[in-house]
């Protein structure tokens, strides 16, 4: 019996770890998120969101100016 676990994956590959019950299911899918990071030589400051309709986790590495920055246009006039 393997467990529970837990896996991240993109295009170019994945990682599965077995689940750390001393963490909760977000730092779980982050640790992933981070292992997967790591495997890959991806480095940089990671932020998290949601995918549509609550289907998983989205990890995104913003090591470098932004493409883009909005404002509330209703607050900048």
């Amino acid at each position: 019996v393997r467990g529970s676990r837990v896996k991240a994956t993109a295009a170019a590959g994945s990682v599965i770890l077995q689940w750390d019950h001393s963490l909760n299911s977000e730092d779980n899918h982050a640790a992933a998120a981070k292992a997967l990071a790591n495997k890959m030589g991806w480095h940089g400051e990671w932020f998290d969101g949601g995918m549509p309709g609550n289907s998983g986790n989205c990890y995104v590495c913003a090591d470098v100016a932004p493409a883009f920055i909005t404002r509330d246009l209703a607050k900048v006039a």
